[in-house]
């Protein structure tokens, strides 16, 4: 992940070039990392971000360059830090600590999440709410599909629908 940018794109090399000041190790975590090490919280945000952002600043690099910014989740702190609101350093360093925040979180209270497809929000609701009370919609990405977040006894109880 990363290696076509960092060979194509001075800009995006110096993205990751500040990543790995910031973290050492980054840019060769999202060249070589393992699945398993990638899909923990705390290096899949640095990871996904640092890329997030060295595309966007490839492509302005280019001449490509967007009237406006936005991102969803993660994405807003890469599409927040592309548009000036942070350097480059500051948003690696503001997703260092949320994933590292978001990883205690995680750990202190184990659960999961489920995209939910082809039922509209309402029918989700209602299986959310017969799951239990640890189960709850969290985003309503579109009117065919909602995730879903909960304990994990309340999301295999969901599973069971």
């Amino acid at each position: 992940m990363g290696v076509d940018l960092i060979e194509a794109s001075p800009a995006a090399a110096e993205v990751f070039a500040i990543a790995d000041e910031v973290r050492p190790g980054t840019s060769e975590q999202c060249r070589s990392a393992s699945k398993e090490e990638l899909s923990q919280t705390e290096n899949t945000q640095p990871c996904v971000f640092v890329h997030d952002l060295a595309a966007a600043i490839a492509l302005r690099e280019r001449g490509v360059v967007p009237a406006a910014c936005a991102g969803f989740s993660l994405g807003e702190v890469a599409a927040l830090t592309f548009a000036g609101a942070f350097d480059t350093r500051a948003g690696f360093e503001l997703v260092c600590e949320r994933a590292a925040l978001m990883a205690a979180a995680a750990e202190r209270h184990p659960g999961g999440m489920r995209a939910v497809i082809k039922l509209d929000a309402v029918q989700v609701e209602g299986l959310a709410k017969q799951a239990g009370e640890d189960c709850w919609p969290v985003n309503y990405n579109s009117p065919q599909q909602t995730v879903v977040a909960g304990a994990p006894d309340a999301l295999q109880t969901l599973d069971a629908w």
